[in-house]
């Protein structure tokens, strides 16, 4: 049985995440972690959902193809209780140690950047919410968590309820890890725009809004605008030799995924 003071610490650290916006998830995810890691009781209970749990499967396991969206996917966690800690915590932790970026995370999963779409609030609502509400029940009966399969056991049984097999192959379309590469070069791309001190603030400011938009247009498709974005991109990286490395790296990734053909003005 976990302490009843650590368990309300943890359920309003779980509250205060839900009810707070997207600039401050960093310092969320952490008090999140930071309940279960203070408390001797939370921690046993997570190693034991995290017994014989295989994250990699879990995960893509977890990605559904959208019922009405070509080509997108959902994050659907499982219904086994010790199965839902054992992923949420993991991807908590790759989020706040930066394996994973909850940002992009987000958008490619939770309509982050979708009209009339509130990303984070989608993922309180279907990830942190059954979080919490998982922790409090394997706390409060110790005893059928113990009698639970284990959680890898039981994302292969989602996996033959769901199916997790590839969509059919979509031309002109960037693949997840894709996505995320390309997304890191950016954020790269970025830092070294504003450390370096060579382009003016008003061209900087437009060329992070040059590759923000870029990236929003390569995510919903549009290639008519992002090959007019990625042209312009080439302009300012061209100016500027600190850039041209990462523009480089991301044309390299554009090209491994046959998208350059569809970029072009």
């Amino acid at each position: 049985m976990v302490n009843q003071k650590e368990l309300i610490k943890f359920g309003d650290a779980c509250d205060a995440f839900a009810e707070s916006k997207l600039i401050l998830s960093d310092k969320k995810i952490q008090a999140v972690l930071k309940a279960i890691s203070e408390s001797k009781d939370l921690c046993d209970l997570v190693a034991a959902c995290l017994e014989g749990f295989h994250y990699e499967d879990a995960l893509r396991t977890a990605l559904k193809f959208h019922p009405e969206k070509k080509n997108k996917k959902l994050f659907v966690l499982p219904s086994n209780t010790k199965s839902i800690v054992a992923l949420v915590f993991r991807l908590l932790y790759d989020f706040d140690n930066g394996n994973l970026d909850f940002t992009d995370f987000l958008t490619l999963y939770f309509g982050l950047n979708e009209l009339f779409t509130n990303g984070y609030r989608n993922f309180s609502r279907r990830v942190i919410e059954p979080f919490k509400s998982a922790v409090l029940t394997a706390a409060l009966d110790a005893d059928a968590l113990l009698k639970e399969a284990p959680a890898a056991v039981c994302a292969e049984k989602e996996e033959e309820v769901c199916g997790t097999e590839e969509a059919p192959e979509s031309d002109g379309h960037i693949s997840e890890e894709g996505y995320f590469t390309l997304s890191a070069i950016m954020k790269k791309m970025i830092e070294v725009a504003r450390t370096g001190g060579f382009l003016p603030l008003k061209k900087r400011v437009a060329f992070e809004k040059v590759l923000t938009a870029f990236m929003g247009a390569l995510l919903s498709d549009d290639h008519k605008n992002a090959g007019a974005l990625l042209a312009a991109m080439e302009i300012i990286c061209g100016e500027f030799g600190a850039l041209t490395q990462g523009f480089r790296d991301a044309n390299e990734i554009l090209k491994k995924e046959g998208m350059l053909n569809f970029l072009t003005v």
